[in-house]
């Protein structure tokens, strides 16, 4: 809270830093465009930080996000089963705030900064790398019922990130493109209040 939510994350060509402002963020970029120097380095901005907890979802097996294992609160997420079960506990830990802080519904969301962490709720901030991957295998691993899990992720996700930001939750995806199809919908695409794009190919 100290540093306003706020960390430079690079420089102008005229010497001015460029500023980020923690919220939920779409970082785009094809492959070997810098978005994993881009996490580490927003990961070495949040672990220093008593106020903040990590989670992370990392869908290439833990290659960006593996180095960072033991600065998360949950251990890291590298297939559709564990994303789920740290979706499902971070909705958890959004309800559980909207009570005990005395939250208007979902609808009311006008107070998104105002939050203010403490040691019992403290910001949680969710890292998820290689987000299509997660979409991709949910759709392909199936369900007791027949179906598969593309459609409980994105509710999971919908309902996570339009609750989240009055809670002191926010949620950061990298992708290589910034497409609904990429993104599972377009109520997700909404919620994402910062896109940072980095070296894209000319689609």
């Amino acid at each position: 809270s100290s540093l306003r939510k706020r960390f430079a994350m690079g420089v102008y060509a005229h010497g001015e830093n460029l500023v980020y402002h923690l919220q939920h963020t779409l970082i785009v970029g094809s492959s070997g465009s810098g978005k994993s120097g881009w996490l580490h380095s927003l990961m070495a901005w949040l672990t220093p930080c008593a106020d903040v907890v990590l989670l992370g979802i990392d869908m290439a097996a833990g290659a960006t996000l593996g180095v960072w294992k033991r600065a998360l609160a949950l251990p890291l997420a590298t297939d559709v089963e564990a994303a789920i079960v740290i979706l499902e506990r971070l909705l958890g830990v959004i309800r559980d705030r909207e009570i005990h802080l005395g939250l208007k519904s979902e609808e009311d969301d006008d107070a998104f900064d105002s939050f203010e962490p403490s040691k019992r709720f403290p910001w949680v901030i969710l890292v998820i790398d290689e987000f299509p991957d997660l979409l991709a295998e949910a759709q392909s691993t199936a369900t007791q019922d027949g179906g598969n899990y593309l459609k409980y992720v994105v509710t999971l996700l919908g309902r996570i990130a339009k609750k989240a930001r009055k809670c002191g939750v926010r949620i950061i995806i990298a992708s290589q493109h910034g497409t609904k199809l990429d993104l599972g919908s377009k109520e997700m695409q909404a919620q994402l209040r910062a896109v940072i794009g980095l070296n894209l190919d000319s689609q």
